[in-house]
């Protein structure tokens, strides 16, 4: 195919500002049409770990999270700014000193902080698909960009971690600013330039520590330039700008996260805790388990077959060709993925990380197929944007359907929630009810609620009997783990064998294309 014509057909960078615009409004629907899922009344599993030390900050006037596993810095910072600003504008609380009244309003109006906190992490999703845009269009070209950030707003795993307070979001803004800064350290290597990466590559490790993936990558091209300049009259020059730059890595990461040096026992521990080696369900694998896994497991959980085929093409054309700029991409795609595949667990959001670099591979893969089969096949150029846009809505048409009906669910009231208006509806008041993690939020009810990690936990089904329980719940999201290793956890799948067998089932809700949540079962027990 002519070049000149593909470029004059797909490659018009001053329209793609309003494409950008468009697909960021486009994306600010989903993200805010999902935002509820079961607020008011319970907030996602791991969000109390960043707006827990969010609130502790915001209130005590101490920067002192108290909490450090991620470390997540960069989300519980802005969180702690927005909950103490939002407390002195409404609540009539100061804005220029601590405010210890905020936690008592938590505590009372809990959901208004979790939506807040959801937003900070929507503002770094929304801030994300500029920088992947131009990230594209320096290392491949702008219609590779602009395609890229297009099939990162349809994929449901990234938005609903997006909807929550966690630093999913955050990875994803810093992967893509600090692979961008380094691309333009890359092309000139200035003294501005080197502080700039330096210091977003300090930010990304206090989002997330795996994100010190990074440093490998800076680092390779710091050694290029120097390389490059060792027989000229720069070589010092470029050795002081980039240990100028290496050592804004570790200013930025101590101005953002100052109390991981000064409370360092805390960090250490919380670290520790975050770095186990058993979690059921997550673990089990080898560590070229844990790669394979990420390769032909997490990946295409989040993208879809075709559009990571497409991508895996495209990384291996970028390879035979040696694109540098592509292939400072890749590096950073083998270092990150052999670092957590280090790691004695693994998960399939840990992917996520890698997503701006994936998506940019997947919509090059497109274009360059759509090119093969203009060149090769049909030889009519004409046909060639109809061919590209056919491939790029048919590798994407199951994300963008998955991603309605993700939205669709999280708009209305999950499993959990319906589990509650059951209970409330037909269990007597001050009925004693235990359930186990991700079943109905039973907070504020004239119930006696026991929570306990898992029914079985060190406990017989003799035990909830003779203590006068009158309900259990269960929950497909813990009693499936037990069933998935039932070897490994025998006592827990014969106390829901047990459950099952002896006690009345009174209700089983389930989820649907619509409604999202976990197989509540409720149980009644006959004394």
């Amino acid at each position: 195919m002519n070049n000149a014509t593909q470029t004059h057909i797909m490659n018009k960078p001053k329209k793609h500002t309003r494409w950008i615009l468009g697909l960021l409004f486009i994306y600010l629907i989903f993200l805010v049409w999902g935002i509820q899922n079961n607020l008011p009344y319970l907030a996602e599993v791991d969000e109390p770990a960043f707006v827990g030390p969010a609130l502790r900050v915001a209130s005590s006037g101490s920067l002192n999270p108290g909490w450090f596993g991620q470390p997540g810095s960069t989300t519980i910072y802005p969180m702690a700014i927005l909950f103490h600003t939002w407390f002195a504008l409404v609540e009539g609380g100061f804005l220029l000193q601590s405010n210890p009244e905020l936690m008592a309003h938590f505590n009372q109006n809990f959901a208004i902080y979790y939506y807040l906190g959801r937003l900070v992490s929507i503002a770094y999703a929304l801030l994300t698909l500029p920088l992947v845009y131009w990230l594209g269009r320096r290392a491949f070209r702008p219609i590779t960009g602009l395609v890229g950030g297009g099939l990162l707003i349809f994929y449901p795993y990234l938005l609903y971690h997006a909807q929550m307070t966690r630093p999913d979001s955050a990875t994803l803004f810093y992967v893509a600013l600090s692979l961008w800064l380094m691309l333009r350290v890359f092309d000139k290597p200035t003294l501005s330039r080197h502080l700039w990466v330096g210091l977003a590559v300090g930010l990304s490790i206090s989002t997330k520590y795996v994100l010190a993936a990074l440093g490998p990558v800076y680092f390779l091209i710091c050694v290029k330039h120097v390389w490059q300049s060792r027989k000229t009259p720069r070589l010092r020059a470029e050795i002081a700008k980039s240990m100028a730059g290496l050592f804004m890595v570790l200013a930025g990461f101590a101005l953002s996260t100052p109390y991981f040096l000064l409370d360092f026992e805390t960090a250490l521990d919380n670290v520790l805790i975050e770095a186990r080696s058993e979690h059921l369900g997550a673990d089990g694998l080898s560590k070229p388990g844990n790669f394979w896994f990420y390769l032909t497991t997490a990946l295409p959980t989040i993208m879809g077959w075709p559009q990571v085929v497409l991508a895996y093409l495209a990384i291996g054309v970028a390879v035979w060709r040696r694109k540098q700029a592509q292939l400072i991409l890749i590096t950073f795609l083998l270092v990150y993925l052999i670092g957590i595949s280090i790691s004695p667990l693994h998960w399939v959001r840990w992917a996520l990380q890698i997503l701006p670099v994936l998506v940019l591979f997947a919509a090059e893969g497109i274009r360059k197929v759509a090119d093969l089969v203009v060149r090769v096949g049909v030889k009519r150029p004409q046909l060639y944007p109809h061919l590209f846009i056919t491939l790029l809505l048919f590798v994407s048409a199951q994300q963008i359907y998955d991603t309605i009906l993700h939205d669709v669910r999280q708009a209305n009231p999950s499993t959990r929630v319906l589990a509650r208006e059951w209970l409330i509806d037909n269990a007597q008041p001050g009925s004693k009810i235990g359930q186990e993690w991700y079943t109905a939020p039973l907070g504020g009810t004239s119930f006696e609620v026991v929570d306990t990690w898992a029914l079985g936990q060190d406990r017989v089904l003799a035990n909830y009997y003779d203590e006068g329980y009158d309900f259990l719940v269960a929950s497909s999201g813990m009693y499936s783990r037990f069933y998935a290793d039932p070897e490994r956890s025998p006592n827990q799948v014969q106390f829901y064998e047990s459950l099952g067998e002896t006690a009345k089932l009174v209700q089983e809700i389930t989820p649907s294309t619509t409604r999202g949540g976990p197989i509540i079962k409720i149980y009644q027990l006959s004394q």
